[in-house]
């Protein structure tokens, strides 16, 4: 085994480029034998004749990080799981933070363009291929860049295989779907599909003659629902009844059966679970027609019934998302249906504490973990933290300010407010200037803060962030410079839409989750921000879980240690090898024996 062969040898980007290119010329390629592992691929690069000494080398140079990146035998790397092997595999490479941007990029090419020449793939991270100029005209005739990015890929998928947009069909659709949801590396194939659909079907109502046909919604895998129209009108009147009196405190303070009152959010949530937990017993094999209201969906050996179809549907384990919904049961039995105390009991002992116990106690993933793991260096660290001042550094310099560079100080914005508060995602979308900050504007002595009520937060904790300065400066460049480029109507919404509506919280959490990977190639959602804050304090002041439990709004300090458990113990595993081995270490390195 020769010093270099994990390497990518020095042409290596002609070499990327020459792979992704003759995909698409090549049709006499060798056909690959049934390739079921990482070797059984290495294997056949490195027989392929049809490939010469240095595209064999960069290849195989590729196909060893998919067990390098982790010490993982490429025996045991499987290749019939499509979406593990991007998931996992792929992933754990991109976020190699060991490796250049760069080689990173080569590494994931050159393994796309090998799995797709083996035909363990059907398309990589992107489609491509020339589109036909039905396709390009109809693409072209679409408002905005986003639109156009969106169908590009449906029309490169029909062109390749000689559809022109009259003669698309459902069945093309699903194809189409498979393709891109089984058998390629799209990071997000779910996403690429919903902005497809979604463009094309908005365009078929908004432009007369649009040949595409309407493309059907894609359904949620982890959950099924039966269409509302076919459960009786009886069911859907007692769901609506239950909303409106849990809406609104009651007429009676004293009256112990009076239904509590929850919040707007909690409300439809509700409603949501009671419309999928009808579906499930259906699917179970209940009749429909016996579903009538609220008091027959509370039937415990029902609710059993369906909670094992979702349990199997889940891959015979359970998901938090079933332990929410047996709690919005224990929710509506006590507070409207109020059944016999043995049917609660049996809901709350049986169903809901059953699956809390087999869950086990909340703590971190090992995707939360993986995502963690890309703030190892402390440089990474480094150039997040000042992302937003980044940011605000080269809109200041412009000397037109659009309103694509307000909505990029939008993202600053939601970035330093996540760093400096760990608020959760609908506190930060719902920030009011006029309610939730303190004073309206900054004191002359530079005090501002952010105050949010017990009612807007999860566990009815009162939270006040008092900012720094570097901060206030960033808001107020936005709110002076920035805010009256979207803000198309009168509102003091912190973070409004284009058209002038609030910005929600799917939106401002995906322009925050975009803005990250394309300057920093970062995967950070809005909620890891909380676990980014924390491990970073803990990491300067180990097992003072006090000051994280005050920014999180935990109501006990036994709530951030247990959650936050696994991430302590990882450190201190770090620091003990760090302390017992590190003399050894130094030596080791120093007479380059490994």
């Amino acid at each position: 085994m020769s010093n270099d062969e994990n390497q990518l040898h020095p042409f290596d980007a002609f070499e990327v480029f020459e792979a992704v290119h003759a995909l698409a010329a090549n049709d006499g390629k060798l056909t690959a034998p049934e390739l079921r592992t990482g070797q059984d691929l290495l294997d056949w690069v490195l027989g392929d004749p049809t490939r010469n000494q240095n595209q064999k080398n960069n290849e195989a140079a590729a196909i060893r990080w998919l067990g390098r990146v982790d010490d993982t035998p490429l025996s045991d790397v499987q290749l019939d799981d499509v979406r593990h092997l991007v998931d996992d595999r792929f992933a754990r490479i991109r976020n190699h933070k060991a490796l250049k941007k760069l080689r990173r990029s080569n590494i994931v090419t050159l393994l796309n363009g090998v799995l797709i020449r083996a035909g363990v793939l059907a398309v990589g991270t992107r489609r491509g291929g020339v589109t036909s100029h039905g396709w390009t005209e109809l693409i072209r005739s679409l408002p905005g860049h986003d639109a156009v990015q969106n169908l590009s890929t449906l029309g490169k998928f029909c062109s390749k295989r000689g559809i022109e947009p009259p003669d698309v069909t459902l069945a093309v659709w699903d194809e189409f779907a498979d393709e891109t949801l089984n058998r390629s590396t799209f990071k997000k194939p779910r996403a690429t599909l919903q902005k497809t659909l979604h463009t094309s079907n908005a365009a078929r109502k908004a432009m007369p003659g649009w040949p595409l046909p309407e493309f059907p919604n894609l359904k949620n895998p982890r959950t099924y629902s039966t269409p509302k129209s076919e459960f009786p009108v009886s069911f859907w009147k007692d769901v609506d009844a239950y909303v409106e009196l849990s809406s609104k405190p009651p007429k009676n303070i004293f009256d112990a059966k009076a239904p509590k009152q929850l919040r707007p959010d909690t409300l439809v949530r509700y409603r949501d679970v009671a419309w999928r937990t009808a579906s499930t017993q259906v699917e179970a094999g209940r009749p429909i027609s016996k579903i009538v209201d609220l008091a027959a969906l509370l039937d415990v050996d029902w609710l059993k019934r369906g909670m094992n179809w979702l349990y199997e549907r889940a891959g015979n384990k359970f998901l938090k998302d079933h332990l929410n919904c047996s709690a919005a049961w224990v929710s509506m039995a006590d507070n409207y249906v109020r059944p016999p105390a043995d049917v609660t009991k049996s809901i709350r002992e049986d169903i809901f504490k059953m699956i809390h116990k087999k869950l086990g106690p909340a703590g971190f993933s090992e995707k939360n973990m993986q995502k963690l793991d890309q703030f190892s260096s402390p440089e990474t660290v480094e150039e997040f933290l000042f992302l937003p001042y980044q940011i605000m550094s080269e809109v200041k310099k412009k000397d037109v300010i659009t309103v694509e560079d307000a909505t990029l100080m939008m993202a600053a914005v939601a970035i330093e407010l996540l760093l400096a508060t760990m608020v959760r995602r609908k506190n930060l979308a719902d920030l009011d200037l006029a309610n939730h900050f303190w004073p309206t504007a900054p004191t002359k002595q530079g005090k501002w803060s952010i105050m949010v009520n017990p009612d807007e937060v999860k566990n009815t904790q009162p939270l006040r962030f008092p900012l720094q300065k570097q901060t206030i400066a960033l808001l107020q460049f936005y709110r002076t410079k920035c805010w009256p480029l979207l803000k198309k109507k009168p509102t003091s919404m912190l973070f409004p839409h284009e058209n002038g509506s609030l910005k929600n919280r799917t939106r401002i959490a995906g322009l925050v989750q975009r803005t990250i990977r394309r300057r920093l190639d970062l995967d950070v959602n809005v909620h890891l921000f909380r676990h980014i804050g924390t491990m970073l304090y803990l990491d300067a002041h180990p097992g003072d879980f006090g000051v994280p439990k005050v920014m999180l709004g935990h109501k006990s300090d036994v709530t951030t240690q247990r959650f936050y458990a696994r991430l302590e113990a990882t450190k201190a595993i770090q620091n003990f090898t760090a302390a017992v081995l590190g003399v050894r270490n130094g030596r080791v390195a120093k007479l380059k024996i490994a």
